[in-house]
């Protein structure tokens, strides 16, 4: 199913449905912000992606260009000197730069989601168990606890990531699901700073300022959520960086695997229960997680709602039965 999506018309279609959700992303992630009174909380840093030779350079940049008209934003090709100047600390060799200034940090994303937790814990009572099955009823959605425990619902969002399978299954359906485990190290208060994110995007990594933080994360593994997490990958991916900014500090660093659910067209799944209005699916979204996620919320409430949107047919969980 990878190698179908590969074909050169699918990839056109599916890049065409996610520049419908990306489109909206910030003022997605601006709205729900405002919801839970908070703001400031994202930075107009633009990023810069690093490359080993000008010929790599080039090519990207034809890409980058086109992707930037679709988004409304602009690149522009710089020589090491420029790149540096941006950012001084990428003080190893390396052969020129893109700059793009459409991208946008979070100051530090799990801030960001504590203060959202906490807001939503004051409006709503928050049932937290371990999820074993979920099934229809009459009456409504059943879902039943690890512990025993049986809950009616009027509707349901199955919304976990790569364990959405099992729940899929509980419901008759079918997805076609995997996921690309990928590792970061975290320094906190790090001796090394940078401007922006910095993507190398030839080796598969990138580096991003947080506040008072810097994460240095990429790779794709593909194995089991299940199987055990090989760190020997973040350690590759701090000495590679080393080759670029020399003084990035050898300790002190947290080490992380993450599991992103990931479909073979790349595309998340965004919709109802084919034959059940009660039910909703969010997940899938692979690379696009954070990014995508105000904006899938704001899609599955109005799809909860009765409200249809064409715009989301090629989400729909339809696709894979």
């Amino acid at each position: 199913r990878l190698l179908l999506s590969a074909r050169a018309g699918k990839v056109a279609a599916s890049r065409t449905a996610l520049l419908h959700l990306m489109k909206t992303a910030e003022a997605d992630h601006v709205h729900l912000g405002n919801l839970a009174g908070i703001s400031g909380h994202m930075r107009d840093t633009g990023a810069l992606t690093v490359f080993d030779s000008i010929a790599a350079r080039d090519k990207a940049f034809a890409h980058e260009t086109e992707n930037a008209r679709l988004i409304g934003c602009n690149v522009e090709k710089l020589d090491p000197e420029e790149a540096r100047r941006r950012v001084p600390a990428l003080q190893g060799s390396f052969a020129g730069a893109i700059f793009n200034d459409g991208y946008r940090t979070f100051d530090y994303p799990l801030t960001f989601l504590r203060r959202l937790q906490a807001v939503l814990r004051e409006r709503a009572t928050l049932l937290d168990a371990t999820i074993a099955s979920v099934a229809q009823g009459a009456d409504g959605v059943i879902v039943r606890t690890e512990g025993g425990r049986e809950f009616t619902f009027d509707k349901l969002v199955i919304t976990a990531g790569v364990w959405s399978r099992r729940f899929v299954a509980d419901l008759g359906l079918k997805v076609l699901l995997e996921t690309e485990r990928g590792y970061n190290t975290t320094f906190m208060n790090p001796s090394t700073t940078l401007e922006m994110p910095v993507f190398f995007s030839e080796h598969g990594f990138v580096a991003t300022p947080f506040e008072n933080a810097l994460r240095i994360g990429g790779a794709v593994e593909l194995a089991s959520p299940e199987a055990p997490a090989n760190y020997k990958r973040a350690a590759a991916m701090r000495r590679k960086m080393r080759r670029y900014v020399p003084d990035l500090q050898e300790e002190g660093g947290t080490e992380w695997m993450g599991r992103r659910p990931s479909t073979p067209d790349s595309l998340p799944v965004i919709s109802l229960h084919p034959r059940d209005p009660r039910i909703a699916f969010a997940f899938g979204h692979g690379h696009l997680g954070l990014t995508l996620s105000a904006t899938t919320g704001r899609h599955v409430a109005r799809l909860l709602a009765g409200q249809r949107d064409d715009a989301l047919t090629p989400f729909s969980i339809a696709r894979f039965q």
